[in-house]
């Protein structure tokens, strides 16, 4: 079903209060810090906050939290906290204008689980000591301290109104925490000294009486959090305005334990690590440990339909009350003889006015929540084929892709899995088969190519020192620079591998200084770059020597500096790209198994992050938003490819899917080639699904269709000559080309020669009466020198001839002067293919079966 945006979300309560967090779905946001990262979502990306915390998905009663990467070069991450009302400028913290003020954890860990964490929060520091703030409805002014923790904070001693901190008091608690915050606000205006946009109280703790336990002290408390509920944990911001205030009053030493206790009687523990200075406040620096616990991995679902996109609230907020059951809160609407409380039990639902989204129909882009140009091909489209239709095709089936799945076994005993349909695949299948057909023996392996057996690289993954590549030399800049135009003329046609202007402007600053080893923070950029340059390597290499492929040193080397896929996901864009270099550059060095697996990291990264969605300017930025596109389709592409070339059914579906195609500036013929690409993948998959059973596109960035319209030629001659009476400058062109890989030194081409040139033969040897005795080794028949002696891949080099029956023997076809000039001249023009892939935008699977129908009636097959 239609999903529309998807939130990847890790439920967690820390010491009881609800803060999850947002893993996926969100792109990293404009912003040179924390704090603008902060505003910038506040001001124009706040509909996830609303979609998050109101109902039906969120509650009052629940924070989130927001991982996002570092502005830091120091740091690991950045975050944003999301309140109910506000977003607090606790994320400030990473990172402010005047330097930089890093919150350090420490995980305490015990047989593989996090027992604790300590953070050590930015300065806490107090405004004011004893102020005497005029509340409605108290008789005498209420003292009030306020101080900085991570948030502005008024601190109320409990006992100064007459309550004690416990869950039959919530909602007076908060009843009166809400009027207190209100007046400070009115009668005061504290302003952060180091950043004069945080200003003003807006939060209210609660505190007990100090009590000095020995070996430690102790308190309680509890925070007002509006729109009007009580923080279930002890509070951690709050623990550090808490801490810089007993401090401030001399009640607790540098060094001293403080163990803080919530509502819920969960605790933090908290010490002062030492002394600083904000602005003209005596400051200190607060360390808070505490435990949390996961409690859902879910993902939060916007249907394009749906009526609330920003979630609704009820009327009036109702303040949290523990009574009765050891973790009811009812809400105050039953409470008798509560007038508020019965206005509330109406619970009128008021969603967020003016933010509904339009539906498709009312989209002012014309934009239908499809992907661009492609809304034809959605599965269940009317008169498509389906192998269990009521139809006179019923009785076809693809042999090679029923019954029992089939499996090869290298020599050195490693087995693989012979995919439905993949091209690889069927053509060892055939070869198999025929071999098998002609001497009633398995097909001997030991020449033929298998997965990640035909390059080898310097690094095999292995984690030990004495297995890490050396550092390859790096080129001069302008060497550099060349293979970087390398890559973008031959690749970054259709493929999106790097986003030029940031990348060009990091490999400028690295080549100011170059002998510096990459910062954390540039790990990935240099993981990127070696990748880049093995890509040029790969594409200014004339000749490869040995079993190493061009570019090897490089990527070898990106690979063992690849950072782990945890940390991967803090800078989704770039890392999407990383993958996709290195997905790509297996797959030419035929190491498909792996290839597909880090395709697979790739794609799904990217959609964990929403780059799959139709992203809006608005909240992201032109750039960043073109960028995202070219990225999806990029790895949207390269997963539907690899998948089918691994002949695996497609895991990912199309259904929302719906970013717009890149726009390429200056460059419209661009996207017209992007989208024939994404049209022609998807009728691939189309027709795979329908009529194979499995899904399978072509895979254009190897040899595999050279390879495998050399094999379908070649069979479908043998089958019937009048299928295919041009063989000979079909093979002619074919070989050509594979002996022109082969010169340069690509190992690939050698093994897939290697192959053909055994069909080439197997086939030639078949009987080409039904009726015939079948030429086995012990009746002189034409197979004997093929069973008698196996082709190696000597013999490839040197272009050995094969019997000849039915195809043109091996050496004439590889030889230009025994055939007709390899001529492209009756290929597809540019416009052709235009109008070809527009023809059939709205192809359906019956029109392939009609064809084969029509074809095999035609001729008595």
């Amino acid at each position: 079903m239609p999903t529309g945006r998807t939130l990847n979300v890790v439920g967690v309560h820390c010491a009881g209060e609800v803060c999850d967090v947002i893993v996926g779905g969100v792109l990293d946001v404009p912003g040179k810090t924390m704090f603008e990262k902060m505003m910038h979502m506040w001001a124009k990306s706040d509909n996830i906050r609303h979609l998050l915390m109101n109902e039906p998905r969120g509650s009052s009663a629940m924070c989130m939290n927001l991982v996002l990467p570092h502005c830091n070069p120091e740091a690991d991450a950045g975050f944003i906290i999301m309140e109910h009302e506000e977003y607090p400028p606790y994320v400030w913290s990473e990172y402010h204008r005047h330097g930089n003020r890093l919150v350090r954890v420490k995980a305490e860990c015990e047989e593989g689980k996090c027992k604790s964490v300590e953070f050590q929060n930015v300065p806490a520091f107090v405004f004011a000591l004893d102020l005497d703030i005029t509340v409605p409805g108290f008789d005498v002014p209420v003292k009030v301290d306020v101080a900085w923790g991570g948030m502005i904070y008024a601190l109320v001693n409990v006992d100064s109104i007459g309550l004690t901190i416990e869950k039959a008091n919530g909602a007076r608690l908060v009843d009166l925490g809400e009027r207190i915050k209100k007046a400070v606000q009115e009668q005061t205006e504290f302003v952060h000294p180091e950043n004069p946009d945080i200003r003003g109280v807006s939060i209210l703790e609660f505190t007990g009486n100090l009590r000095d336990e020995g070996t430690h002290k102790t308190s309680v408390n509890t925070v007002v959090v509006s729109p009007g509920r009580l923080d279930r944990s002890p509070c951690g911001t709050g623990t550090c305005a808490r801490l810089a205030v007993l401090h401030k009053r001399g009640l607790l030493a540098e060094g001293e334990t403080f163990r803080h206790q919530g509502i819920l009687g969960t605790e933090f523990i908290g010490h002062i690590r030492g002394v600083a200075k904000v602005g003209e406040y005596d400051a200190v620096i607060p360390a808070i440990k505490g435990t949390a616990w996961i409690t859902a991995f879910k993902q939060v679902i916007l249907h394009p339909t749906d009526p609330f996109p920003m979630g609704f609230r009820r009327g009036t907020a109702a303040a949290p009350v523990f009574e009765n059951h050891e973790d009811a809160e009812p809400d105050l609407a039953s409470r008798p003889g509560n007038e508020a409380g019965r206005n509330r039990g109406a619970r009128l639902l008021t969603p967020i006015v003016g933010q509904v989204v339009p539906s498709s129909a009312q989209r002012s882009d014309g934009h239908d929540g499809t992907s661009p140009d492609l809304a034809g091909m959605a599965d269940g489209q009317e008169g498509s084929y389906t192998p269990n239709s009521d139809s006179d095709d019923q009785h076809l089936s693809n042999p090679l892709s029923t019954g029992r799945s089939a499996f090869s076994t290298a020599g050195n005993g490693f087995t693989f899995y012979l995919g439905t349909s993949s091209n690889w695949s069927f053509t060892r299948r055939i070869l198999s088969m025929t071999h098998e057909r002609l001497f009633q023996l398995p097909l001997p392996t030991d020449e033929l190519g298998f997965d990640c057996m035909i390059y080898e690289l310097s690094w095999g993954g292995s984690g030990s020192v004495s297995s890490e590549p050396a550092s390859p030399v790096l080129p001069s800049l302008d060497h550099c620079i060349y293979l970087i135009n390398a890559v973008k003329f031959h690749c970054c046609q259709i493929f999106h591998l790097f986003d030029e202007e940031s990348f060009m402007e990091s490999l400028y600053a690295f080549y100011d200084n170059p002998l510096q080893q990459p910062r954390p923070s540039e790990e990935l950029w240099y993981v990127h770059f070696l990748l880049i340059l093995a890509f040029g390597k790969v594409f200014t290499t004339k000749t490869a020597q040995g079993k190493r492929p061009p570019g090897e040193a490089y990527f070898s080397k990106a690979l063992h500096l690849l950072p782990n896929i945890l940390m991967l996901w803090t800078r989704p864009v770039e890392a999407t790209e990383v993958l996709c270099c290195i997905a790509l550059y297996l797959q030419c060095i035929d190491s498909r198994i792996v290839a597909h697996n880090y395709i697979g990291q790739a794609i799904r990264l990217a959609m964990g992050c929403g780059l799959h969605t139709d992203m809006g300017t608005d909240g992201f930025g032109e750039a960043l938003v073109e960028r995202s596109r070219r990225v999806w389709w990029t790895v949207y592409i390269l997963d539907c490819e690899m998948t089918s070339h691994m002949g695996l059914p497609q895991l990912h579906h199309d259904y929302g899917v719906c970013p717009k195609l890149p726009g390429f500036l200056g460059s419209p013929q661009r996207t017209a080639a992007l989208s024939i690409r994404i049209k022609i993948s998807r009728i691939m998959a189309k027709i795979n699904d329908t009529v194979y059973g499995t899904h399978e596109v072509f895979l254009p960035f190897d040899l595999d269709s050279l390879f495998v319209s050399t094999v379908s030629a070649m069979v479908a001659f043998v089958l019937d000559v009048r299928l295919n009476e041009n063989i000979p400058t079909w093979l002619q062109k074919s070989y050509s080309i594979f002996e022109e890989f082969i010169t340069v030194g690509n190992r690939v081409a050698l093994f897939r020669k290697s192959e053909l040139l055994q069909l080439h033969g197997l086939l030639n040897s078949l009987p080409t009466d039904e009726n015939s005795t079948l030429n086995k080794p012990d009746n002189g028949g034409a197979s004997d020198d093929i069973h008698d002696r196996a082709t190696s891949i000597d013999d490839i080099h040197n272009n050995v001839a094969l019997v000849s029956t039915l195809l043109p023997p091996f050496s004439a076809a590889a030889d230009p002067s025994g055939g007709s000039d390899i001529s492209f001249e009756n290929l597809l023009t540019t416009a052709e293919i235009t109008e070809m892939a527009n023809s059939i935008d709205g192809l359906d699977a019956e029109w392939v079966s009609q064809t084969i129908l029509g074809q095999c009636n035609g001729t008595g097959f």
